[in-house]
């Protein structure tokens, strides 16, 4: 993308409440190795490190109560005006690790029978 500095915003609806939607935001940044910078209401951010295309980008989430998570990557350095991809790329490998990350914790979960029960445990 192309601008001062340059960015990519880019947004995708996930199932799920709001709060695990957020909980595995922490999780997909450290599994890109993204430094986290802050947590807060509905928003975490992480700086995505150097590379040899850019000086390293800032990564803002927010997750709205419908699940639509917001991405956004732009670049830390003001006067990098073009990242050859860097922030589209950011947002898309985002998008995808933390998709992983909701799948693996739903399949971490105990399922529940039709009466609320985990599946496996014995009443008696």
């Amino acid at each position: 993308m192309f601008g001062l500095p340059a960015r990519h915003v880019g947004q995708q609806r996930f199932s799920g409440g709001r709060d695990e939607i957020l909980g595995a935001v922490p999780s997909a940044f450290r599994s890109l190795n993204w430094r986290i910078l802050s947590e807060s209401d509905g928003r975490c951010e992480a700086h995505a490190p150097f590379s040899i295309s850019s000086w390293g980008e800032r990564v803002r989430v927010e997750v709205e109560d419908d699940g639509i998570v917001r991405v956004s990557s732009k670049c830390i350095h003001l006067l990098q005006f073009f990242d050859w991809g860097k922030n589209l790329m950011n947002v898309s490998e985002f998008l995808a690790q933390l998709r992983k990350e909701m799948l693996a914790s739903k399949r971490s979960r105990p399922r529940m029978d039709r009466k609320g029960n985990g599946a496996g445990e014995s009443h008696g």
